[in-house]
């Protein structure tokens, strides 16, 4: 009879469950915590779980989550511009379309590269490391080098994704992630060609996103002085090597 009384008090179930302690007694931030539910779960969002462990193999080694988090909470906040922000998004989720996935699709006798017709032509070959697209990198890589007058590691996590941690100094990263952006989305203009974007082609891009990082800049009450900045060392390095008469 008692232990009746006590069920009809406090119910049945007397311990918290997972899920309660983790959302009701937080040790940890929100994010970090559905985080680590994610991975215990499997009936969780997979898609997600999916593209960060492609990634993790593409790249070689693991991508930390703290990494992952900056990237969804601060890294995304860089312009104010939608279309910018969701080539990003494109690139978490492998959003772009690849030989071997329309040879699996549609049984097609033909999975090799668009760019130089020789390698089974997968998400991370198209964007990384095919011979072609390695030289586009590279010749970004020494433009970079340029407008910050130093050097960082060459890691497909920061040109492909944004992932940058300590590796560009942080009054720079603003920048690095408009060139980036810059260079991802002309790659995709000439996504199923054999073409590579030019550096004609990327300076002005850049050129243009220098206008979108002022109107962000007037949305969100930066001020000039912090937008003039985050672009000061690409001015100089126009004035130097932008052969456009544009410039």
């Amino acid at each position: 009879m008692e232990a009746f009384k006590l069920d009809k008090k406090i119910g049945f179930q007397v311990e918290r469950s997972k899920l309660e302690t983790e959302l009701l007694e937080p040790k940890t931030k929100n994010l970090s915590r559905m985080y680590n539910l994610l991975l215990k779960w499997n009936t969780q969002d997979e898609t997600v779980k999916s593209a960060m462990i492609k990634w993790a193999q593409d790249v070689g080694h693991n991508i930390m989550f703290a990494d992952w988090e900056q990237l969804w909470t601060t890294g995304m906040k860089f312009t104010a511009c939608n279309a910018l922000r969701e080539n990003i998004m494109k690139m978490i989720y492998r959003w772009y379309i690849t030989p071997v996935k329309l040879a699996k699709i549609y049984h097609l006798p033909d999975n090799k590269c668009w760019k130089c017709k020789e390698t089974e032509g997968t998400f991370f070959h198209l964007w990384w490391t095919c011979p072609k697209i390695k030289a586009f990198w590279e010749m970004i890589y020494n433009e970079f080098k340029k407008v910050f007058k130093y050097t960082f590691p060459k890691k497909p996590e920061a040109f492909l994704l944004g992932i940058v941690g300590q590796m560009v100094l942080k009054k720079d990263r603003t920048f690095f992630m408009y060139a980036t952006t810059a260079a991802r989305i002309l790659i995709a203009k000439h996504w199923k060609t054999q073409e590579l974007p030019t550096l004609e082609e990327w300076q002005m891009k850049l050129m243009d996103y220098m206008e979108l990082a002022e109107m962000t800049g007037r949305i969100r009450d930066q001020g000039e002085e912090s937008v003039e900045e985050d672009w000061k060392k690409f001015k100089d390095y126009l004035q130097k090597h932008c052969k456009i008469k544009e410039c």
